[in-house]
C-alpha cells in the first residue's frame, strides 16, 4: 500500500487501516496532502499538534472528522535551487520564486558582484 492509498481511503470512507499496513500510514504525507485543501486544512492543523498520537488514531481522526468527497490538490513543486539563486535571494531578500524571476535579468557582472559581497559579509 502506498501512503496516498490512506488518502484515498479517507476521502471515499473505505477504512483500510489494519495490524498488518498500519506501519505503512505515513501522518506526515497524509496531513500535507489535507493542508492542501480549505475543506480540511483546520483538520491537518489538529493533526500537526497531535503528532504523538499512535498511528492508528491519527487515521481514525481524519477517517471520522473528514466529509467524503472527491478532493485532490496538485502538490507545489520545489524550485530548483541552484547557487546563483540563492545569492539573489539572499541579496535582494526575494523569496525563491521571485529570485527565479528576477535571476535571468542580472548580468555576469552583476552577479558576481553579488556573490562577492555576500561572501564578503560571512568573512566578517
Amino acid at each position: 500500500m502506498t501512503p496516498f492509498d490512506f488518502i484515498k481511503s479517507i476521502n471515499a470512507k473505505e477504512y483500510i487501516l489494519d495490524k498488518q499496513n498500519e506501519t505503512d500510514y505515513k501522518p506526515h504525507l497524509t496531513n500535507i496532502s489535507f493542508s492542501l485543501d480549505l475543506d480540511t486544512v483546520h483538520l491537518a492543523n489538529e493533526m500537526n499538534m497531535a503528532y504523538y498520537l499512535p498511528l492508528k488514531m491519527q487515521y481514525d481522526f481524519y477517517f471520522h472528522a473528514t466529509r467524503k468527497a472527491k478532493r485532490w490538490t496538485k502538490w507545489p513543486k520545489k524550485l530548483s535551487e541552484n547557487e546563483d539563486l540563492v545569492y539573489v535571494a539572499e541579496y535582494y531578500k526575494y523569496s525563491m520564486k521571485k529570485a527565479q524571476e528576477v535571476l535571468p535579468l542580472l548580468t555576469k557582472e552583476q552577479l558576481k558582484y553579488i556573490k562577492k559581497k555576500l561572501e564578503a559579509g560571512k568573512d566578517a
